[in-house]
């Protein structure tokens, strides 16, 4: 077991590649607990937690690069947003574990945000899209109503304007107490339409 605690947070820069493995615990009480410049951030398990804020940043850097994310296995706790990719060109990859926002989202999706598991939740939304191109699922094989889930106590998905990005939804589930989503997706698979229905989890109901 191995446990990472500090002032400033764990950042990686000049291409730097971080991996995170089985019980593992990044934990911050005071800003952000990972940000990645332009360095790769590989969570295959543990646990990541910021107390105060944003748990990941993905921000770039004019010399290097790009902050990448990519998550198979794990737990992603952030006060404010589990994840956060603050420039357009961030490339986020997710096929499983857990992504949490306790007080605001799970992810915020602005640059190539690629979601073919797991879980993503938020107190507000789960996935809050305000660019680039997002992709929950793929378009291969059956289609699966399971996985991924996203889920948010307003809406599980919100996309901000739609004439500006790209937004697929090829597999899983939207869960929202006011709706599924907000705002139209892009692209569904073919022959193919979104079914609406709800959900009672712990007492209160969700559209999904």
């Amino acid at each position: 077991n191995s446990r990472v605690e500090g002032l400033n947070g764990l950042s990686i820069q000049a291409n730097g590649t971080v991996n995170i493995y089985d019980d593992a615990v990044i934990y911050n009480e005071n800003t952000y607990a990972m940000t990645s410049s332009c360095g790769q951030i590989n969570i295959y398990g543990g646990t990541v937690q910021s107390t105060i804020t944003d748990a990941v940043t993905l921000t770039y850097s004019n010399t290097c690069g790009v902050g990448k994310y990519n998550m198979t296995d794990g737990t992603v706790i952030g006060k404010n947003n589990g994840v956060v990719e603050g420039y357009q060109g961030n490339i986020l990859t997710m096929s499983g574990g857990h992504i949490i926002g306790e007080e605001n989202n799970g992810i915020n999706s602005k640059g190539t945000t690629t979601i073919t598991g797991g879980v993503v939740e938020g107190n507000v939304y789960g996935l809050y899209v305000n660019g680039g191109t997002t992709t929950i699922g793929d378009d291969e094989g059956s289609i699966s109503i399971a996985e991924p889930v996203i889920k948010g106590e307003l809406y599980g998905l919100y996309i901000t304007n739609p004439q500006q990005m790209t937004v697929n939804f090829f597999d899983g589930i939207l869960k929202g107490q006011t709706f599924g989503h907000y705002n139209d997706v892009s692209n569904i698979p073919d022959r193919s339409n979104i079914i609406y229905g709800y959900e009672t989890i712990e007492g209160v109901n969700y559209n999904t």
